[in-house]
């Protein structure tokens, strides 16, 4: 439930926020969800004095609706830059309530430029390293309306990187939803440039482990 900006966030709130943290009241036109004063509580305290005892600021905001900061907030690509793509994920069908309007990053000090896009992607499908950024193939399937070649081009100038990379989701991701996640982050890290670190699927899925490695091979990089 971390967010890539100078001010961390946890969006379903405890009854009583750390000391230094800092509340972001609703933007306009945005109604805050009913506070779930239980929910999470013992891991946000946890987090939070780690955070601060490391010296970074911590935040709370009360306009989300869920707690996935990483997926519905904008993307960073640069200094105080930010990419809000559209956050409606199939997964969530059935369950629209659970999404966060993209405004309710609007009001924060941190996001001082964010360039708005209509394409359909989640921030946990973004995965980068410097001028390098990794998705899975979910990207398409989510943007059918577009050409795939026109996809990656504009995926790729708004992530402001030099490589676009798309690897194939996992065969199951998800928890008993119509639809699995297919983020890349639960798949891969980048531990340098040409290094990445992936769970090892060999016995789970063994063909889905050969497919992955040679996608990674053919983008000339080293796994672990």
């Amino acid at each position: 439930c971390i967010s890539f900006f100078e001010t961390i966030i946890f969006f379903l709130r405890p009854r009583r926020a750390p000391s230094r943290s800092r509340h972001f009241p609703p933007g306009p036109g945005i109604r805050p969800p009913t506070p779930r004063p239980s929910r999470h509580r013992p891991i946000a305290k946890r987090i939070c004095k780690a955070l601060e005892a490391a010296g970074v600021r911590v935040g709370v905001m009360s306009c989300t609706y869920d707690i996935w900061v990483r997926d519905f907030l904008p993307v960073q690509v640069g200094h105080r830059r930010f990419v809000q793509f559209r956050y409606d994920p199939p997964y969530l069908k059935g369950y629209e309530l659970l999404i966060t309007p993209p405004g309710a990053a609007r009001f924060l000090p941190q996001i001082r430029q964010c360039t708005v896009s209509p394409i359909r992607l989640d921030g946990g499908n973004v995965v980068r390293w410097r001028d390098v950024a990794m998705l899975t193939d979910r990207l398409y399937a989510w943007n059918r309306d577009q050409k795939p070649a026109a996809l990656r081009r504009a995926v790729q100038d708004l992530l402001e990187v030099e490589r676009l990379i798309v690897i194939p989701s996992e065969p199951h991701d998800g928890l008993g939803h119509a639809e699995d996640f297919g983020h890349a982050d639960g798949i891969v890290r980048f531990l340098e440039a040409n290094t990445v670190l992936i769970n090892d699927y060999s016995r789970a899925h063994p063909a889905y482990h050969r497919t992955l490695t040679a996608c990674l091979r053919r983008h000339k990089l080293e796994w672990l």
